[in-house]
């Protein structure tokens, strides 16, 4: 049978374990992708295990050809080199015998590979008999921290990759032919072969993460095979050619990959892990012989509703100038004009603490020696980092333990000021939520707005088993701000129901301006590309910046074009702002890029009728305010398909998506804009269409507070 789908090989090593070889083999031919190419590489398996294996490829489905040659016994990089020359798929695959696919692995990773040369997926770890490793086990407690990292400040995946393997096995590399074809063979290194080739790959484009567990990866018994520690030679000996790659050779195609040269307030901010300190005091010995291979204002809703009123208290982790506490401040105003009493708790003080008295809102914030001791451990913190001797070390543990207790005290003291309906908002809330009372007779809701998977967060697997159960018999109700955000904790034992909320009316003054009256703004001398919120890693601001480098330089994106970035913090104290001002101060950025600080959420209109298109460059989000909001005011956007954004943007309807960290892709979505101005404008009036319909606080509160009050007729 025929088939339009290009031809993917797999690659897969077998090894001697004749189980695990046969369930890695039958993965492959229960992919949804046809057709297949499974090239199996016999490397050091037994002829008994060979038997067998043959016994069951006899059986192989149409479409999928197999054909099994000799390995050379010489290490799993040159068996799975034998298998690349081998393999005549458009796209390869590798696997591991001890490894298997998910069914629709591979179809996923072609969805994904348009604009990257290299997929790697989300791993599934499980133990000698196929079961997931329970939250907690040393080496699933690793890997969630690696990709906690991942959503934090590195810029690109190899930038992550030269602090923590997020590859972790060769079973996760799917390769287009071009790219492997570049980026030559595997190198002989005896476990880490597959991280030295994902580096070299990463200097051609930035490679693509799906933030889905479609590999099941079997993490060997034993305590060296559980201690991701027992490799950090190796994986220090890979980081150091890599650098050495970056630092002496031609500046890399992929802009997200240069770390020394680009990227230096990334490192400076980093506690450095051994396996950079030895890569980097290595490099000396290279250094003269280097290896060749590179939500605008508070807005009200009409009259409330008649009825009985409630008592709220909402507790937020901080007071900043984001969306998850400008979210708290609008619920609190909407909840006092129906009448509730409504009080906010904070676990952190900050300057959105004015606008919540100016309200007449009733805001508790911990006490003032908190935030000195909290201060005391940030400076004890970067002693220790500065000259790591014992005595900085100890005196920042000891202002480490000290500020654990004052908050455990803290957090104690909230729950004792706690009102009527509880509403914790953010995942950041998860210490308070474990100390949810059995006896707790008023309804407590956790809502939350984060795309990750709980146990990244939680910290052990007893608070999120506590917390598992509290959720499951209903004593903690869970409400999430997006299906996609519902997804990720519903898989992990949290279920629960989703409201949209965006705080900001159809009616609002000056919310909406017609694209024709555009040209009565102040600024008429350049067309403006907008991006709101928090400059960090997570928001993909640098893949942002290098988008729109690449635009220019290229001429996709128009010469006259600025690109306007609010909600920068103080580049003083805050060495990825630095980074970012760095980069926008560079010679094809100079004069076109403006970077503004952090700005009340009443201030933030303006930049909106002064943009011309609008931009999300998230790598996670859950719903962005900021989004919302450009949707509010009609705005041609382009947003990445992640979690809620790609519910928010309809592609092609209501405005464009691309993938997370492809500035490519982000480049020739923006120039289009431009190019196409009847397309941008039908787009926006779309975008704000959608956003009266399902996201303005006509359509959002009152199934909110339905949900929070148990009003069923709200709803």
């Amino acid at each position: 049978m025929n088939s339009p789908n290009p031809l993917i090989s797999v690659v897969l090593s077998l090894h001697d374990d004749t189980r695990r070889g046969v369930a890695a083999v039958q993965s492959v031919f229960n992919q949804s992708w046809r057709p297949l190419e499974l090239i199996i590489v016999a490397g050091d398996a037994t002829a008994a295990s060979a038997a067998e294996i043959k016994a069951v490829i006899a059986h192989a489905p149409q479409d999928v050809t197999v054909q099994m040659i000799a390995g050379q016994n010489d290490g799993a990089a040159q068996s799975i080199n034998a298998g690349l020359r081998a393999a005549g798929g458009e796209y390869i695959a590798l696997l591991d015998a001890g490894d298997t696919y998910a069914p629709d692995r591979l179809a996923r990773c072609h969805a994904a590979s348009a604009g990257a040369g290299v997929v790697i997926t989300h791993i599934a770890p499980v133990d000698d008999n196929g079961h997931p490793l329970e939250p907690g086990e040393s080496w699933r407690t690793h890997y969630d921290r690696t990709l906690v990292q991942d959503i934090g400040v590195f810029p690109g995946l190899s930038c992550l990759s030269v602090f923590v393997d997020i590859v972790v096995t060769s079973s996760n590399l799917f390769i287009r032919r071009d790219v492997l074809a570049t980026a030559g063979e595997f190198a002989d290194f005896p476990r880490l072969h597959y991280l030295d080739f994902f580096l070299r790959a990463a200097l051609l484009a930035e490679p693509l993460l799906l933030r889905e567990k479609l590999l099941f990866h079997h993490v060997r018994a034993g305590p060296a095979a559980n201690d991701p520690a027992h490799a950090t030679a190796e994986h220090a000996a890979v980081v150091r050619k890599h650098l050495v790659r970056l630092m002496s050779g031609a500046p890399p195609a992929n802009p997200l990959a240069d770390v020394f040269a680009a990227h230096p307030f990334v490192l400076a901010q980093c506690i450095w892990p051994d396996v950079l300190q030895r890569a980097f005091d290595g490099l000396l010995e290279y250094r003269d012989a280097p290896d060749q291979p590179a939500a605008a204002g508070v807005c009200h809703v009409p009259a409330p509703r008649t009825g009985a009123a409630c008592e709220f208290t909402l507790v937020t982790h901080e007071l900043t100038l984001t969306g998850a506490p400008v979210l708290v401040l609008e619920l609190a105003t909407l909840l006092r004009e129906r009448g509730c009493a409504v009080a906010v708790l904070s676990l952190i003080d900050g300057p959105l603490r004015p606008e919540f008295v100016r309200r007449g809102i009733r805001v508790v914030t911990p006490p003032i020696l908190l935030d000195r001791i909290a201060r005391m451990q940030v400076k004890t913190g970067l002693w220790a980092t500065r000259e790591n001797r014992p005595p900085e070390r100890i005196l920042h543990l000891l202002a480490t333990s000290v500020m654990a207790f004052a908050e455990w005290l803290w957090q104690l003291r909230l729950w004792s000021l706690a009102r009527g309906i509880f509403v914790l908002n953010s995942v950041a809330s998860w210490p308070l939520a474990v100390r949810l009372r059995g006896t707790q007779n008023a309804p407590v809701f956790w809502y939350v707005h984060e795309s990750v998977d709980a146990q990244w967060i939680i910290a052990g697997g007893r608070a999120n088993a506590k917390l598992q159960r509290l959720a499951a018999d209903g004593r903690l109700k869970m409400i999430f701000g997006s299906a996609a955000t519902r997804l990720h904790w519903a898989a992990n034992g949290y279920p629960g129901q989703v409201r949209y909320w965006s705080g900001i009316s159809t009616h609002a003054g000056n919310l909406y301006i017609e694209p024709g009256q555009r040209e009565l703004r102040a600024r008429r001398d350049r067309r403006v590309i907008l991006n709101v919120g928090s400059v960090s890693g997570r928001k993909g601001t640098r893949s942002l910046v290098e988008a729109f480098a690449l635009g220019r330089a290229e001429g996709l994106i128009p010469a006259d074009v600025e690109l306007c970035i609010v909600g920068c913090p103080p580049p003083s104290v805050n060495p990825e702002a630095r980074d970012l001002v760095r980069r926008i101060f560079q010679s094809d950025l100079h004069g076109h890029v403006r970077v503004v600080h952090n700005v009340n959420p009443a201030a933030l209109r303006s930049y909106y009728h002064e943009a011309d298109v609008y931009v999300q460059a998230s790598i996670f989000d859950c719903m962005p305010i900021a989004l919302l909001t450009a949707m509010a005011h009609g705005l041609p956007i382009v947003t990445t398909d992640a979690d809620g954004c790609k519910e928010a943007i309809v592609h092609e309807s209501c405005g464009l998506l691309v993938p997370p960290r492809q500035p490519r892709q982000m480049a020739e979505a923006l120039g289009r804009l431009f190019a196409e101005p009847a397309a941008a404008r039908a787009f926006g009036a779309a975008a704000r269409a959608r956003f009266v319909e399902r996201f303005a606080v006509e359509a959002t509160f009152e199934p909110l507070y339905a949900t929070l009050a148990g009003d069923t007729s709200a709803t």
